[in-house]
């Protein structure tokens, strides 16, 4: 009685135990089921791009940054300022440091409070700034970044650092303009643009927003210079020359081509570090934040693997299809960002994202806004550089030009394109002056709308940049 007792709570206990018994054999064949398909649509992806893109992978990448002399290396210079002045720690907030926005209307000077705080600020710093200025024989440099392993973790602080220099280069530009000492205004903004260049377009899209940055600052000097004097001379030809070959350079695709074997490492160092059980502190380090007492958080290591390689292939097969419709013309460019965000309208977070996205929705976030950002840049400084073209013909016809093509071949080489639209940059004759514009993102022209008035947070529908008839500079000082 007792053996066949025991045999059927053997029998019952199997009976209750096989259906745990066949959820586990179906997770493990669903997770090698997935491992699988993981795996073949990576090496599908990767086997492209190894034919298609030889040298896209992180290692090739980073072997072949170019490699430049310490004495032609901008960022050496840099490196010497910061460590000669290191108290240079600007707070925008603080009232003692730079403004990062102007505060004043062009074509008036400079008010005189502002004026004050100004020459007090290019005083104090007036070692630093003659260093600084040192920059104009600079025209390249090279950021010299150790990358953690798989990026994660990567300190960037010295090369943030290397922010503080531009305030130094704007404000004394401005006191120099106040000045009238023009020649040494145009050297601050031909430094400013050299800085700039010391963030390579070879070390992905944060740098080349600093460095589209600084270009814009350089092409708002500009129009600053053109509504207070009539600058002459060598230089100033030159300066147009910058901006022309600043505005030409295509910065965005190696960047975004560098971006995406940076993600790609980086996500492959995030699979590792989730199967090994530091997980948290690689999701905090990307900004993610979980709940920590959140059971689902604690199954991600168990579920993530099965779709990690295929979350790094759909990353790769997306970013790559962008690189692609990125070598589109400059005016076709807007309507492939359009259709990217209608795509990517909604990056789910948590609790709602999917598995297999983990980490491509993450590295895919906001990549694309660069795109249009940089455009803008190119525009302004096509428009500086057509600035002071026509401020060159002006001073030798007594009179401003009354369509672009009559600057060329005197003054530019070809009426430089709007990149937004398949057309030539325009000019606008106005009462006190003209405007050279571009049509802006939404594609339309209205009419040189580009002052974009103080304490405003709506942008002017057009980009460019107004300069003023000649008995209208420094408004404030001849009223």
């Amino acid at each position: 009685m007792k053996s066949l007792f025991r045999k059927r709570i053997f029998r019952l206990g199997l009976l209750l135990a096989l259906p745990f018994l066949l959820f586990f054999a179906f997770l493990i064949g669903y997770r090698w089921h997935i491992s699988e398909q993981s795996n073949a649509a990576l090496r599908e992806i990767t086997q492209k791009l190894d034919q298609t893109d030889p040298g896209w992978r992180w290692e090739d990448l980073y072997e072949r940054r170019p490699k430049m002399p310490e004495e032609k290396n901008s960022s050496v210079l840099i490196d010497k300022i910061l460590s000669r002045f290191p108290t240079l720690k600007f707070n925008p907030t603080s009232p003692e440091n730079p403004k990062y926005e102007r505060s004043w209307a062009l074509p008036d000077h400079m008010p005189w409070e502002e004026a004050d705080w100004a020459g007090e600020f290019v005083g104090q710093n007036a070692a630093a700034i003659q260093m600084a200025r040192q920059l104009v024989n600079f025209p390249d440099g090279q950021l010299n970044i150790n990358y953690a392993p798989g990026i994660i973790g990567t300190i960037l602080n010295k090369q943030q650092n290397y922010l503080q220099i531009g305030p130094l280069l704007r404000w004394d530009a401005r006191v120099e303009m106040q000045l009238g000492h023009l020649d040494v205004a145009i050297e601050d903004i031909r430094a400013l643009i050299n800085f700039g260049r010391t963030f390579n377009r070879e070390e992905g899209l944060i740098f080349l927003g600093f460095r589209r940055y600084q270009q814009l600052q350089a092409a708002e000097l500009v129009e600053e210079l053109l509504a207070l004097s009539e600058p002459q001379g060598p230089t100033f030809a030159i300066l147009q020359e910058e901006l022309l070959r600043e505005s030409q350079e295509d910065l965005y695709l190696p960047a975004l081509r560098f971006e995406r074997a940076m993600s790609f490492e980086a996500m492959n160092y995030f699979a590792k570090e989730v199967r090994e059980g530091r997980m948290m502190q690689i999701f905090a380090q990307y900004g993610i934040r979980l709940p920590p007492v959140d059971l689902r958080v604690y199954l991600i290591p168990y579920r993530y693997g099965a779709f990690a390689k295929g979350d790094q292939a759909a990353y790769l097969r997306e970013i790559t299809d962008f690189i692609e419709e990125c070598k589109k013309p400059e005016y076709e460019l807007t309507e492939v960002q359009k259709s990217y965000n209608l795509r990517h309208a909604i990056i789910n977070r948590w609790p709602d994202y999917e598995m297999r996205s983990l980490m491509g929705n993450v590295c895919l976030f906001k990549k694309v806004e660069f795109l249009v950002a940089d455009l803008k840049a190119k525009a302004l400084l096509r428009c500086a550089a057509t600035a002071i073209a026509a401020e060159r013909f002006r001073q030798d016809h007594k009179r401003w030009p009354e369509k672009l093509d009559q600057l060329v071949p005197q003054y530019l080489k070809s009426v430089p394109r709007d990149p937004f639209i398949d057309a030539p940059l325009k000019l606008r004759r106005v009462e006190d002056g003209i405007v050279l514009y571009s049509v802006g993102e939404n594609g339309q022209d209205d009419q040189g709308d580009v002052v974009k008035p103080l304490n405003s947070t709506v942008e002017p529908a057009d980009l460019g940049v107004k300069i003023w008839n000649s008995d209208r500079r420094g408004r404030a000082n001849k009223d």
